[in-house]
C-alpha cells in the first residue's frame, strides 16, 4: 500500500521490471495485484520484479519476489497441523522463508 498526505494528488502502480511475462497483473489505480491464469501451469517458479508508485512528481519503487510452490495431493495427505500459542503463521514462517 501506498498514501500519499496530499488528497488531490492520485497515485499510479507500475512495474519497473521483471514482470515481462505479465504473470501479475497490476491495477494501475488501485495497485491491487492479482494473478495470471497463465500461472495454473502446475511449474514452481520464481521471479523477481520491481515495482513503483508515483504520484506524478515524486516516486518510490521496491523489489518483490513472486514463489510459486506447488502442493500436491500426497504432500497434503502427509501434512500435519500444529498450532502454537501466540505465534503467528509469518512468525514462524520467516527464517525458513530467508
Amino acid at each position: 500500500p501506498a498514501h500519499d498526505p496530499d488528497l488531490s494528488d492520485s497515485l499510479n502502480y507500475t512495474f519497473l521490471q521483471g514482470n515481462e511475462l505479465q504473470l501479475l497483473l497490476l491495477d494501475p489505480a488501485t495497485g491491487e495485484l492479482q494473478l495470471s491464469r497463465d500461472l495454473d501451469n502446475n511449474r514452481p517458479l520464481e521471479a523477481l520484479m520491481e515495482v513503483s508508485v508515483s504520484d506524478g512528481v515524486h516516486s518510490v519503487a521496491a523489489l518483490c519476489t513472486l514463489r510459486v510452490t506447488i502442493i500436491t495431493d500426497d504432500m497434503l495427505t502427509n501434512s500435519i497441523t500444529v498450532r502454537l500459542e501466540n505465534m503467528s503463521q509469518e512468525k514462524f514462517l520467516s527464517p525458513l522463508l530467508s
